[in-house]
Formats: C-alpha cells, sequence, structure tokens
C-alpha cells in the first residue's frame, strides 16, 4: 500500500463521479485520450496515469509512458486501487462526513492556487522574457562593478546622528528604515535600493556608495534631498556568461519575482480583515456552507 498512500499524497487526479449527486460537473475533453481501466462504470485515462507518475517523480515531464512500461503497470493499479477507495467512501457516506468536506474544501483551495500560480508564471515566464532580462544584464555589464546597498534618508543631521548611533548600538536596519526613513521607495522594504553602478547615482550618494568599504556603513552625510546613512552589502561585477549557463538562474529568479508580484496585486486588490488582531474572537459557523 506504500504505493497507492504517495500517489494519494501526490494529489493523483482521474475522472470519477461526485459525492454529491447534485454537484455541477465539469467535462474534461478527453480526445485522443484512451481509456486505460474502468472500475464499475468510472474510467481511468492515459493521461491520468501519465500525470500520476509525474507527480511522484517516477518520470519527467517530457517522457511518455508506453502501456508495457513496470511504472505504467505499478501507477495504474494504485489509480485502480485509489477509485475504489473513493467510490466506497461515496457508497458509504464517508466522503459526506465533515472532515471529508473539510479537507475537500482545503485541497480544492489549494489546487486552484497552486494552478493560478502555475498560469501566472507560465505568461511571466518564458522564452522570450528570460532572453529580455540576459539581455538586460548583459547592456548593464559594461557599467563595470555593481553594488548591493541598502540606505536610510532623513530629514535632519540630528535625526540622522542619533539614526547612526542606534545602529551602531546593533539596532535592526530594517526597522529604523521602516520607521524614520523618508525615501519611500526604499522604507518598506528595509531600506533595500538593490544593485546599482556607478551611472545610476549622482553626487555624494555615488561617492559613499563607492568609497565605503563593502560590509560597512557610512557616516551620515547631506544630499539634495536629505541625509543618508548607507550600507554597501556586497559587491559585483556583471557577468558575461552565455545565455545559456544563465537561464536557469534567470528563470528562477523571474519566478520568485513574478509569484511575489501577484500576491501583492491580489494583496493589494483584496479586502483583508485580521480579525483576530482586533482581540475579538472571530464569528463561528455552524457550517461551511451557512
Amino acid at each position: 500500500m506504500a504505493g497507492l498512500a504517495g500517489c494519494i499524497l501526490a494529489a493523483c487526479g482521474t475522472e470519477a463521479p461526485a459525492d454529491n449527486e447534485n454537484e455541477a460537473r465539469i467535462t474534461i475533453n478527453r480526445t485522443a485520450d484512451p481509456v486505460v481501466a474502468r472500475v464499475d462504470d468510472t474510467a481511468i485515462y492515459r493521461s491520468d496515469v501519465q500525470r500520476a507518475a509525474e507527480a511522484q517523480g517516477l518520470i519527467s515531464a517530457n517522457t511518455t509512458l508506453t502501456t508495457d512500461d513496470p511504472i505504467f503497470r505499478v501507477t495504474i493499479d494504485e489509480l485502480i486501487d485509489q477509485r475504489l477507495l473513493l467510490l466506497d467512501a461515496v457508497r458509504t457516506g464517508a466522503a459526506k462526513d465533515p472532515e471529508a468536506q473539510r479537507r475537500l474544501n482545503a485541497a480544492r483551495e489549494r489546487i486552484f492556487g497552486n494552478y493560478r500560480v502555475e498560469i501566472h508564471i507560465a505568461d511571466a515566464v518564458n522564452d522570450e522574457t528570460i532572453r529580455n532580462l540576459y539581455q538586460a544584464q548583459r547592456d548593464l555589464a559594461g557599467r563595470g562593478e555593481e553594488r548591493r546597498v541598502r540606505q536610510i534618508v532623513l530629514a535632519d543631521a540630528a535625526l540622522a546622528a542619533d539614526i547612526s548611533q542606534k545602529l551602531d548600538d546593533e539596532e535592526d536596519f530594517d526597522t529604523l528604515a521602516a520607521e524614520f526613513s523618508i525615501d519611500e521607495a526604499t522604507r518598506e522594504r528595509g531600506g533595500e535600493l538593490g544593485w546599482v553602478s556607478r551611472d545610476m547615482l549622482t553626487g555624494p550618494v555615488r561617492t559613499a556608495v563607492f568609497n565605503t568599504p563593502v560590509g560597512t556603513r557610512s557616516a551620515p552625510f547631506e544630499a539634495d534631498d536629505g541625509w543618508y546613512i548607507i550600507e554597501v552589502q556586497d559587491t559585483r561585477t556583471p557577468s558575461s556568461r552565455s545565455f545559456e549557463d544563465s537561464r536557469d538562474e534567470i528563470a528562477r529568479f523571474m519566478t520568485f519575482e513574478a509569484v511575489e508580484d501577484l500576491l501583492t496585486n491580489l494583496r493589494d486588490r483584496g479586502e483583508i480583515d485580521r480579525v483576530y488582531e482586533s482581540g475579538q474572537p472571530a464569528p463561528t459557523t455552524k457550517t461551511d456552507n451557512e
């Protein structure tokens, strides 16, 4: 049964009857997708076996299973056992238990959420967008040294001196930036300015960034828009690696950024009320369907 457990945990999906006769059914186009097993009056399709084997890591996404492959035989047996358990759960009423319904709702939310992320990543991270970012990085390669910097921008010299002392006393840079910095573009990121080159900066800010040793902070200094404290976190020289050597790294970075952008956008648009933070208990309901 270990194989069956692996298939269930991997959320292997096959077409089976709903546990509620009134539940809406979704029609799946099964053209050129032959039935490979029947369990009572339900069908298991070849693509179900393929997806289940991929979900368990038994094959890669570009591998096509043949019906005489041992992995195919093992996987279809697992799907048959899983279907038998599902049908029995419906027949005995176990599928309608409140705990079963809670688990079903949680799985539905997770699956739809993950699929939404997959669609977003497919749109945002593809060969064209990866190549565009690679070219942009190549264009930056001529700029020479880059430094990763964070900053706190303050309104006056007295406050700058006070914050500098707090940093010397090992108070948290991110927290101080969020609380005191007047630079709206970086304060919510803990003062993170990111990677910068000389031609991206001007005046005393450029001087401070490229004269401050890596891993240290500058003393407070005045620029046109306030008093700055700069911390230089790292340095690098842009790489001239080939597209093929850079592709996977760029794709990972872009995937992370795409997911962050999607969630940030949804949080901005959504109405979120953290009831527990008000000190009042969350309202209770009798059932999930009320």
